[in-house]
């Protein structure tokens, strides 16, 4: 029998790595070469830029026309019956939110459609924009709840809606709050006085001069706290300020509990919808 010679190896390509066949070195070998080394670090920094500008805020903030929800697909009441109707009743929504480059960009270039309005401006008496989006959410949170609360008593079920004193919304900026109240905190009494709604709250504030401490009682996480909470003075000169971003807190007994979900809706406006469609 013929005895057969091996076969000689094919030479590897030019600049491949014949230690290292395949994909891995044509990708060395391009690297090696100035322009595909050029070619590929202009794609990077492309790229990181790209998603930079996507993804960094900008000191602005935005608002265009958003999209329209069938308010019929936010709220579910366990055991109710849907009745058939003709028409519809729909959430129409407003972006709001700081905007990025590209948000910037267009709104530049198409300004009609879209607003820009520095952050500082925007956000008033807010220290950031999370406060912002913060409250945003807690505003869509108390209309879903008013929204039912109002329809159930529409149909003639008992609601008891009562007064539960002043939720602390945010701490303006240079508050004398600062370290003590926070934002969540449920302020129930000053000085003694009980606080059952934001007048009541200035009004016992106003019995305090500028820079006088006074005593708080609020409720956190279902902890009651008794501080001593330094004051300022008020814009307008009258008392005490303790430099707070308030809402009235009210306690809502619903008889019947159902489901309205917004999605990522926020803010207050839809509730009148939702009451409707509730």
């Amino acid at each position: 029998m013929a005895a057969t010679e091996p076969r000689p190896e094919a030479a590897p390509a030019p600049g491949q790595d014949p230690r290292t066949p395949g994909s891995g070195a044509a990708w060395r070998g391009l690297w090696t070469r100035p322009r595909c080394r050029q070619f590929l670090v202009a794609a990077g920094l492309v790229t990181i830029a790209g998603v930079l500008g996507w993804f960094v805020p900008i000191p602005y903030m935005v608002t265009a026309p958003g999209a329209a929800y069938d308010a019929a697909e936010m709220v579910r009441v366990p055991g109710a019956v849907d009745p058939e109707h003709p028409g519809r009743f729909l959430v129409l929504t407003v972006t709001s939110r700081q905007a990025n480059l590209y948000w910037y960009l267009y709104g530049r270039l198409q300004p009609r459609r879209v607003r820009l309005q520095p952050l500082d401006e925007a956000l008033g008496a807010y220290p950031d924009y999370r406060q912002y989006e913060a409250d945003a959410r807690a505003l869509m949170a108390e209309s879903r709840l008013y929204a039912a609360a109002a329809a159930l008593r529409l149909l003639g079920y008992p609601v008891r809606v009562e007064p539960w004193g002043v939720r602390v919304v945010a701490l303006t900026p240079g508050s004398p709050s600062a370290g003590l109240l926070q934002p969540g905190d449920r302020v129930m009494a000053v000085a003694g006085r009980q606080v059952a709604g934001v007048e009541e709250l200035m009004a016992a504030l106003r019995q305090h001069p500028p820079g006088e401490p006074v005593p708080v009682t609020v409720e956190r996480g279902g902890t009651r706290l008794e501080l001593t909470v330094p004051t300022g003075r008020r814009p307008s000169g009258d008392g005490a300020a303790l430099g707070l971003l308030v809402r009235a807190a009210n306690a809502v007994d619903l008889p019947l509990r159902g489901e309205l979900e917004p999605g990522g809706t926020t803010g207050p406006p839809p509730g009148r919808i939702l009451t409707r469609e509730t």
